[in-house]
C-alpha cells in the first residue's frame, strides 16, 4: 500500500534532498518487499513524497489521491471541492492552501502535525 508524506513550509525556494525521500521509503516500507522508487513532487512551499506508489495513486498538479474514487471524472484535486464518493485519503493543495480529506467513513488514516 502506498504511503505519503506532505511537508508544507514558508520557504518557497527550499527543496529537500531527494535522498531523504529514498531513506524514508526504506524506513516506512516493510523489509520483506522491494518498494517502487518514491514519487517526489515539488511546488513552491510544498514537498510531497509518495512511498511505494502504484497505478492506483492519482496525481493532479500538486494533489494526490491514495485509494479509490468511484468517479475519477470529477474535480477531486481542487481544494474546497465537494468530497467525492470512494475509499481514500486526499491530499489537495493549491498556491494558497493545503487540504487533507478523508472519505465519509475515514477508511484511511490521516495524521497532521503542525509542529
Amino acid at each position: 500500500m502506498a504511503k505519503l508524506l506532505l511537508v508544507a513550509h514558508r520557504d518557497r525556494v527550499r527543496r529537500p534532498d531527494p535522498a531523504l525521500f529514498h531513506r524514508l521509503s526504506r524506513a516506512l516500507i516493510p523489509d520483506n518487499i522491494e518498494p517502487y522508487p518514491p514519487l517526489i513532487l515539488h511546488e513552491p512551499g510544498l514537498d510531497i513524497g509518495v512511498f511505494n506508489p502504484n497505478s492506483a495513486v492519482l496525481v493532479q498538479n500538486s494533489s494526490v489521491c491514495l485509494g479509490f474514487l468511484v468517479d475519477t471524472g470529477g474535480e477531486w484535486w481542487r481544494t474546497l471541492a465537494p468530497r467525492p464518493d470512494g475509499s481514500y485519503a486526499l491530499f489537495r493543495s493549491d498556491d494558497r492552501r493545503v487540504e487533507l480529506v478523508s472519505d465519509a467513513c475515514a477508511s484511511r488514516t490521516l495524521v497532521c502535525d503542525d509542529g
